[in-house]
């Protein structure tokens, strides 16, 4: 593909990506037009990196590397499992990036022979790069080789996760329910395929043991492991991370100390490491860490009164919808980072973030679906939802393709859909208020009986029972990094649905965003510790705006939460919190052999 036509290809993305509205395509609901239109996106995107040159790097060979970068190459192409930890800046891609043209150029790794997997396809190399979040694997497709790039992949989509409806026994009435959970098709009983030799786990850090537990299960062959990850970054919780539990149990491991220059010209990079450092940043110095360049953008706006967390929403209210306006936040492919999720949380700065996309949207196209608000009743929740919401589902980020009422559903009425109703559930026209109290309109109530009672004559007992667990309206949410749809009509799976505008830093982890914004409050002053200031600070790649109380920096910096600066302090801190917890039902990783050293390429060449 010539550059003419890379151009244009970027161009088209660039455009779909700034159109905010949806486009009805005639004859099709509104869900089915918006997942073809994020195909379509992903198949632009995939054409861009399958056309895309390869990185200036044909002199990779030459690359002068450290002595900790060299060993780490040396034990990936010896074939025994290693873990590579190290810091922001600390050359950690550059490693991996050598150690992995290294391993193909050598032939010991075959190309994968006929496959039946979804997304492991013959004839690519026979490794498989994978991660916990969609953007982490975005990460990796940028830096390695072409012809790797359709083996990157998230940890889901290995295992081959799809949605699976099954029935249960509900304890308290002794009634059948039927119930829908994302489950992995690849298990013992139908293993990964054998041509994957090597498996590279990047962001190993925000990968649980359960998730571990499963990708174990699913191995039935001989595989050289490697675990990428940073040990300063927040953990999980205590003894969960399979990538501490791997180091305890004897992979091997290479600690990157070295951070580079160039990388510390960042001043997003440059702040993390002050924070590393355990050097407190009084409030009189915050303003002088300022900078707006072309090595990045980093800005600190210390909150300048106390104020509750109340007043601070109202100002965030403020602030968030003129950033909005102005073009310095895109909430669909930037995001917020907080503390909570209640109080001054991700609960109201959410709601402040789509209140102002829905009524950017109202002014552009008022009748359009996506301009909605629909109130949805799961069990004794009233959540407010609109076509087009980014959405957190099972800890993965989906939008809302589609809203349809549910026949099934038995309850008291929702409010109406309305171009006036806001994420509070308050309803701005006076005269759809009074609608909605007077129990809606006639004809409304009637089409409503009509559906329940066309749908209610085609059930089957057990059907009707599932009618008071039905939520009163229908979700189809579509997930890129899974490229999978998900329906959702429970009270539960609905209740449980959240916006995903704003996360918490615990949920961020893995992920890498253009522009974060990290906000906090004194009222979340328990959770500023060292490691979740620099896990939320090195989520920014280019840009990040810090709101936080003046002396966040003060305590943060000078608290941890796993004790230590180097590998061996985390590690005996680890075990020491690990013997705390002997006893405890906390679920413990399976099939530590696979970190143990196997030789795997010495039995390829026997092979």
């Amino acid at each position: 593909m010539d550059a003419n036509a890379l151009k244009r290809l970027r161009e088209q993305i660039r455009l779909k990506k700034l159109r905010s509205e949806i486009v009805q395509i005639e004859g099709q609901p509104i869900g089915q037009a918006l997942t073809d239109q994020v195909h379509e996106l992903n198949k632009l995107t995939q054409a861009i990196q399958d056309n895309s040159p390869e990185p200036e790097d044909e002199d990779w060979k030459d690359i002068p590397y450290n002595l900790a970068q060299q060993r780490f190459i040396d034990l990936t192409v010896s074939g025994r499992p290693v873990a590579l930890t190290g810091p922001a800046g600390s050359g950690k891609t550059t490693a991996v990036k050598g150690a992995i043209r290294k391993l193909l150029s050598s032939g010991k790794i075959p190309p994968i022979p006929q496959s039946t997997h979804k997304h492991i396809y013959s004839g690519t190399p026979g490794v498989a790069c994978v991660a916990f979040t969609n953007k982490a694997v975005e990460n990796m497709k940028r830096v390695l080789p072409k012809d790797l790039r359709a083996n990157c992949i998230t940890i889901h989509k290995l295992l081959e996760f799809q949605p699976e409806y099954f029935e249960t026994i509900d304890e308290v009435t002794g009634t059948t329910k039927k119930t829908m959970n994302f489950l992995p098709s690849r298990h013992a009983d139908n293993p990964l395929p054998e041509g994957i030799k090597v498996l590279i786990i990047d962001e190993a850090t925000m990968v649980a043991v359960d998730l571990w537990n499963l990708l174990a299960d699913a191995i039935a062959h001989p595989i050289q492991i490697i675990l990428i990850g940073d040990i300063q970054q927040l953990p999980p919780v205590f003894g969960k991370s399979i990538f501490i539990h791997a180091m305890q149990g004897g992979i091997e491991k290479v600690e990157l100390t070295e951070v580079h220059r160039q990388a510390l010209e960042s001043p997003i990079i440059a702040l993390a490491h002050r924070i590393l450092s355990g050097k407190q940043i009084p409030p009189p110095e915050l303003d002088s860490l300022n900078y707006n360049g072309e090595h990045g953008r980093l800005t600190i706006k210390p909150w300048k009164k106390p104020l509750s967390d109340t007043g601070a929403l109202k100002i965030m209210g403020m602030t968030l919808p003129q950033f909005i306006d102005a073009g310095e936040y895109d909430p669909l492919n930037d995001v917020i980072l907080t503390c909570f999720n209640v109080n001054f949380g991700t609960v109201e700065l959410n709601k402040i973030v789509a209140g102002h996309l829905a009524t950017v949207q109202r002014r552009k196209e008022p009748n359009a679906p996506e301009s909605y608000v629909h109130e949805i009743i799961a069990g004794i929740n009233k959540k407010y939802f609109r076509i087009g919401d980014k959405v957190l589902f099972n800890k993965t980020e989906h939008f809302i393709t589609d809203i349809k009422k549910n026949p099934k559903y038995l309850g008291k009425l929702p409010r109406m859909a309305s171009t006036s109703l806001d994420y509070n559930g308050i309803e701005a026209d006076s005269a759809k208020a009074f609608q909605d109290d007077a129990g809606h309109l006639l004809d409304k109530t009637l089409d409503d009986i009509d559906d329940f009672l066309s749908s209610y004559s085609s059930m089957d007992k057990e059907e009707g029972e599932g009618m008071s667990r039905a939520a009163s309206h229908i979700l189809f949410l579509y997930s890129e990094g899974l490229d999978q749809t998900a329906e959702l009509s429970s009270s539960g799976e609905i209740g449980n649905l959240e916006l995903g505008y704003a996360i918490t830093v615990h949920k961020s982890q893995g992920s890498e965003y253009p522009r974060v914004f990290f906000v906090s409050h004194s009222t979340q002053a328990t959770m500023h510790f060292r490691e979740l200031l620099y896990t939320a600070i090195t989520r920014a790649k280019r840009e990040l705006v810090v709101i936080c109380p003046p002396a966040m920096f003060v305590k943060g910096i000078n608290t941890q939460r796993l004790p230590g600066r180097t590998l061996e302090d985390k590690l005996v801190a680890f075990d020491r919190t690990m013997q705390l917890q002997k006893g405890s039902v906390a679920q413990q990783p399976e099939r530590m052999d696979l970190f143990k050293s196997s030789n795997l390429l010495k039995e390829l060449e026997r092979a």
